[in-house]
């Protein structure tokens, strides 16, 4: 990446103003990079960014039409928050936010969040994406979703 000093500065402020511009602009949708390290190195690329479900969600907050997308690596996040992280941003976005799951990394990734094994066969990933979808209780020798309790009615907008 280079290193003139003009570069990209990716703070808040500037997210917020690329974002409002793309919405002036008619864009349809942002979507994230979903990066947990950088790439080391002088400019260090990637080295600083925003968690994206929350990124996603300040992102639709201050736009008006733009879809915003969250990352989700299944394998690192527990789907109960999840879940509940992907219904707040979708709210905040009055139904404009959208998911990019991923099931995989790059192989340096998971050391950094101490995750050390991973299921055959995207098990871990069906069983999680099963408890965001329908918000309902997975039993399985991965996750085990015991007394979840979960009413989106109470989360549904106009029934405040």
């Amino acid at each position: 990446m280079t290193t003139v000093p003009e570069r990209w500065d990716a703070s808040w402020e500037n997210n917020q103003k690329l974002a409002r511009m793309a919405d002036d602009a008619g864009m349809e949708f942002m979507l994230p990079l979903g990066r947990w390290k950088g790439y080391g190195g002088i400019t260090d690329h990637n080295g600083s960014n925003f968690e994206t479900l929350t990124w996603a969600t300040g992102i639709l907050a201050s736009t008006r039409n733009i879809m915003a997308f969250g990352t989700v690596h299944v394998s690192l996040f527990n789907p109960v928050v999840a879940a509940k992280q992907i219904v707040t941003a979708d709210l905040v976005g009055e139904g404009r936010f959208g998911i990019n799951i991923i099931c995989g990394w790059a192989s340096t990734s998971p050391f950094m969040m101490t995750v050390t094994t991973r299921a055959k066969n995207g098990s871990t990933s069906s069983r999680g994406l099963g408890v965001i979808q329908n918000h309902s209780i997975t039993t399985g020798s991965f996750i085990v979703c015991a007394k979840l309790i979960y009413i989106p009615s109470r989360m549904v907008k106009g029934d405040l």
